[in-house]
C-alpha cells in the first residue's frame, strides 16, 4: 500500500490546499469495551478534541435521534449518496488541555465531561458505568483546514486523517471535505452538514 496513491495530491489540488498551512488537531472517542454507547439505538457518542490553535472541547452526541429533554443543539448529517440523520450535541469547552490529555490515556473519563453532559448521556443512554468507559485513540496530527473557497459553493473545512495499522486493519489516509448549509424554511436555525464519504487512501 502506498502512503497515499495520488488522491492526496487531487484532494489538495482540487480544493487549493498548497499555499495554505492546515491546524493539527488530536481526536479521541469513548465507549466500552463492548461498544455499547456506539451500538445504542439512537447511536451516542463521547468524544474529546484540542489542537494547535487552542481550541478544546468535549461533547456528547446522540445521533439519528433526539431524545426528549437533552438541551442540544442538532443539525442534520448528510453523507453523499446516504439519507440524512439528526445529530444532536452538548458541547463543553471549558476543560484543560491536561485533564482530556489524561483521560485520553486511559484516566477518569467523566472528570472531563461536566453535569450537562452526563445528564444527557444519561437521558439518551441510561445508567452509564464511567469505570467501565475507555478510550478510542487518541487519533494524532489530523490536519484541519478551514473556510475554504469554493466558486458557487459554501466555504468548505477539509480534515485529513492518517490512521495507523490496527490487528484487523492496514494503515489509512482518510480526507473528510464538509460543508454547513441552511437547512431551509422547514429548518429554519437547524444546519445540515453535507460531507463527502471519507475517502481511503490506498
Amino acid at each position: 500500500m502506498s502512503p497515499d496513491g495520488g488522491k492526496s495530491r487531487r484532494v489538495f489540488e482540487k480544493v487549493n490546499l498548497k499555499s495554505r498551512v492546515p491546524f493539527t488537531r488530536v481526536v479521541c472517542f469513548f465507549d466500552t469495551e463492548s461498544l455499547a454507547l456506539f451500538l445504542h439505538e439512537p447511536k451516542v457518542i463521547l468524544r474529546s478534541r484540542y489542537d494547535s490553535v487552542n481550541e478544546i472541547d468535549t461533547t456528547m452526541k446522540v445521533r439519528d435521534g433526539k431524545e426528549k429533554g437533552i438541551d442540544a443543539q442538532c443539525e442534520f448529517d448528510k453523507v453523499l449518496g446516504k439519507e440524512r440523520i439528526l445529530s444532536c450535541s452538548v458541547t463543553d469547552k471549558e476543560q484543560e488541555k491536561r485533564e482530556i490529555k489524561k483521560a485520553d490515556a486511559g484516566g477518569n473519563v467523566k472528570k472531563i465531561f461536566p453535569k450537562r453532559q452526563r445528564v444527557a448521556l444519561e437521558t439518551a443512554f441510561g445508567e452509564i458505568d464511567w469505570q467501565a468507559l475507555r478510550p478510542y485513540g487518541p487519533v494524532k496530527h489530523i490536519q484541519v483546514w478551514k473556510n475554504i473557497k469554493v466558486s458557487g459553493g459554501p466555504d468548505l473545512t477539509v480534515e485529513r486523517w492518517k490512521l495507523p495499522a490496527r490487528s484487523s486493519k492496514l494503515a489509512q489516509v482518510l480526507f473528510e471535505v464538509s460543508a454547513k448549509v441552511p437547512f431551509g424554511r422547514r429548518g429554519e436555525g437547524i444546519k445540515r452538514d453535507c460531507r463527502t464519504s471519507r475517502t481511503s487512501e490506498q
